[in-house]
């Protein structure tokens, strides 16, 4: 896992995230807006910056919550703290539970909000995929995903702070 990531400063983040956004807002608008760089550029932006803040900070209190700052062994832990087998070092085992018992918190406190936005987005892109263009079933499947997710995590990351408290 590359570490590094999880490290660099909000404006780093910003401006790789505000480029990729205004791609996307370019793309989304492609046919429907003529002038659409005056409206992707600006959006682009926006986004980078919020984006960039809100990422950084999640990336940064992640690292604070594993303890571990040898990059190494921190990759070993947020891996372990999804999947594969229960690390051996105690260290490693240790900051993998803290990240997935802080994942399992912050999903939870923000799970309605997420089910009712996916709840409410998958419905409107597919009903949008159906009457106006097939494009749309591409944000249609976006927020299945992040329905699915939002219903199924709960239970994998719980399973996961078990396995890691009780290693067999």
């Amino acid at each position: 896992m590359r570490t590094r990531l999880l490290t660099l400063p909000w404006w780093a983040l910003a401006l790789g995230l505000g480029a990729f956004s205004t791609i996307v807002v370019a793309v989304v608008l492609h046919s429907a807006a003529p002038g659409r760089e005056a409206v992707a550029v600006p959006a682009g932006v926006l986004l980078g910056l919020v984006l960039g803040r809100l990422v950084a900070d999640t990336n940064h209190e992640a690292v604070a919550v594993a303890g571990i700052v040898n990059g190494h062994d921190l990759g070993r832990a947020i891996h372990a703290s999804r999947r594969g087998p229960v690390p051996t070092d105690p260290r490693v085992r240790q900051a993998a539970l803290r990240l997935a018992a802080w994942r399992l918190s912050r999903f939870e406190s923000q799970r309605s909000v997420s089910l009712l936005v996916s709840g409410v987005g998958f419905p409107v892109y597919a009903v949008l995929a159906i009457i106006s263009s097939p494009w749309w079933w591409a944000a249609a499947a976006l927020f299945a995903v992040s329905l699915l997710e939002t219903w199924l995590l709960p239970g994998r990351l719980a399973r996961r702070v078990h396995t890691l408290e009780h290693p067999a």
